[in-house]
């Protein structure tokens, strides 16, 4: 079993400028490829909406039908993609919002 670490409460409270830097970071970091680079841009566009909720360790969001709620941690995605262990855009956005977090727990240090 992964063991996974839980961002403490400060750090859910980031800003659009953490999430900015943190998503350039992730562009940065899995540049060279494409699936991730997809992904991400995906990700990006879906955060600017709401309906989806981030506790430090899970990123809970609706399917585009609003029919069904995937769970997303590091461990993995609950969507069609992420069960086939494809790159989805929630995974892409967890990596964005923990690292918007860890940004955030660091300016407050």
């Amino acid at each position: 079993m992964t063991s996974t670490t839980i961002l403490p409460p400060s750090a859910l409270h980031f800003n659009t400028d953490h999430a900015t830097t943190a998503w350039k970071a992730a562009m940065r970091r899995y540049q060279s490829d494409p699936r991730w680079v997809n992904a991400l841009c995906s990700a990006w566009e879906h955060l600017k909406l709401t309906g989806w909720q981030w506790n430090g360790h899970s990123l809970i969001t609706r399917s585009s039908d609003g029919q069904r709620r995937y769970v997303t941690t590091a461990n993995g995605c609950e969507c069609r993609a992420g069960l086939h262990n494809r790159v989805c855009w929630h995974m892409a956005a967890l990596v964005v919002l923990r690292t918007a977090g860890e940004l955030a727990q660091a300016s407050n240090n």
